[in-house]
C-alpha cells in the first residue's frame, strides 16, 4: 500500500543551531513505496529504484547529513559546527545551576533573623523548590526521546480508505491507515468486488473495496452491482433515465460496476472509465467482500484448452468469455458445484471440476 503523511522533525543540536525542517510526502506502501522529501526549499525523492539517498544541508551556522529511505523515514546525521562561537555550548547546558535560586533563598533567611521563630520560611520554600528541580531535569531526556518513536511508526501503514465526492469519481478523501485525511485528485482504474485500483494524485495504488466509498448514501449490499442478462450479452449505458436519453457505451455482461446513485427503477453507475444509466432489471447487486482465496482454470472431462465463464450457476446460462487452461482467478464465493470468480473485471461462475486450488476453500 502507499502512503501520503508529512512530519517536521526539530533537530536537538546544540545552542544556538536552527531547526531543520523537513516536509515528506509518501504513497503506498512495500514495494512500490515512494517518498517525496522537502528540505530547505529543495524536493529529493526516494524509492526502490533510487533506494536510500544521502543530502548534504546547511541551516544557519551548522551543516550536515540527512539520510532518506523510500517508506518515508529519514535519519539526520551528527552535524559540523562552522563557527567556533558555537563551541560556547557548554554555557546551555548548564541548566542545573538553577538550583543557586533555591539555594540563594536560605541565605537570605540568616540575615532576617527576625523570623526564626516561624519555621514557613525554612521549611516552605526548600520543601517545594527541590522537589521541582529533579522533575525539571527528568523532562530533558524524555524531549530527546521524542523523535526516535516518531521514526519508528512512520512505517506502520496497512489498508487505506478512499471515499468519493463527486460522481466522475476524480476528487476524493484519502485516509492512509494511521494517517490523517486529505483532499486528492483521483482517476479509478478497474473495480472489483475485492480491489479496486486507482490513481492517487498520479499514484498508483490497490485497496479493498470494502475500504472505498463511491456513492454517497447507498447500502453496503448495493455498493456494487454485475450487468448483464441472460439474454444479451453487452448492456447499454445511458446518458439519462428518460426515453429520449442516448447511448454512452456497451458493455459486456457480467462486468462489474461501481454504484453511484440509486434513480427509481434506473442506476447511475461506473464501468470500464465511462459513467450512465442502466435498469434496474439488468443489475445484480452485490457487496464488496474479500476473496476467498485463488484459483487456476484446469482442463477436465471436455476441456478443449478453454472453460467458458459463465453469468449464472447454470450451465445453459450466457457464456461471457472462455478462459484458458491456466488462467489465475479470484475466488469471491462458492456454493456445492460451482464457484464464484472475478477475473479482468467480470464476476461469472464456473463449475468447481475446473478450478484448482492449492488450499481449501471454505
Amino acid at each position: 500500500m502507499k502512503k501520503l503523511c508529512c512530519l517536521l522533525l526539530a533537530l536537538l543540536l546544540p545552542c544556538g543551531a536552527l531547526a531543520l525542517e523537513v516536509s515528506v510526502t509518501t504513497l503506498g506502501s512495500g514495494a512500490n513505496t515512494s517518498s517525496s522529501f522537502t528540505i530547505g526549499g529543495e524536493v529529493y525523492i526516494a524509492n526502490s529504484s533510487t533506494g536510500v539517498v544521502t543530502v548534504s544541508y546547511m541551516d544557519g551556522y551548522e551543516s550536515g547529513t540527512v539520510r532518506l529511505y523510500p517508506d518515508g523515514n529519514y535519519q539526520v546525521l551528527p552535524g559540523t559546527t562552522l563557527q567556533p562561537e558555537t563551541t560556547q555550548v557548554p554555557t546551555a547546558t548548564q541548566v542545573p545551576e538553577a538550583p543557586a535560586e533555591p539555594t540563594a533563598a536560605p541565605v537570605a533567611l540568616p540575615e532576617a533573623t527576625r523570623v526564626p521563630e516561624t519555621a514557613q520560611p525554612t521549611t516552605a520554600p526548600a520543601a517545594t523548590q527541590v522537589p521541582e528541580m529533579p522533575a525539571r531535569q527528568e523532562q530533558l531526556p524524555e524531549a530527546t526521546d521524542v523523535p526516535t518513536p516518531a521514526v519508528t511508526a512512520a512505517p506502520a501503514v496497512t489498508t487505506d480508505r478512499l471515499v468519493f465526492q463527486n460522481v466522475e469519481l476524480t476528487q476524493a478523501l484519502y485516509t492512509p491507515a494511521g494517517g490523517q485525511e486529505q483532499q486528492v485528485t483521483t482517476q479509478v482504474i478497474s473495480v472489483g468486488i475485492t480491489e479496486t485500483t486507482v490513481t492517487v494524485n498520479g499514484f498508483e495504488i490497490t485497496i479493498p473495496t470494502t475500504a472505498v466509498t463511491f456513492g454517497a448514501d447507498i447500502p453496503a449490499e448495493k455498493k456494487l452491482a454485475v450487468l448483464g442478462s441472460n439474454q444479451s450479452s453487452r448492456i447499454a449505458l445511458k446518458d439519462g433515465t428518460g426515453k429520449s436519453a442516448e447511448n454512452v457505451a456497451m458493455v459486456p455482461a457480467g462486468t462489474i460496476t461501481a454504484v453511484l446513485a440509486l434513480d427509481g427503477d434506473s442506476v447511475l453507475v461506473w464501468a470500464d472509465g465511462e459513467t450512465g444509466y442502466a435498469k434496474v432489471k439488468a443489475l445484480d447487486f452485490t457487496a464488496a467482500m474479500p476473496a476467498l482465496g485463488k484459483g487456476t482454470v484446469v482442463w477436465h472431462e471436455k476441456t478443449y484448452g478453454s472453460v467458458p465463464l459463465r453469468l449464472k450457476e447454470d450451465k445453459d446460462a450466457l457464456k461471457m468469455k472462455n478462459l484458458p487452461v491456466g488462467t489465475e482467478v479470484t475466488i469471491v464465493n462458492q456454493s456445492r458445484n460451482w464457484y464464484e470468480l472475478e477475473v479482468d473485471g467480470l464476476r461469472g461462475y464456473m463449475m468447481k471440476e475446473n478450478v484448482h486450488t492449492d488450499e481449501e476453500i471454505k
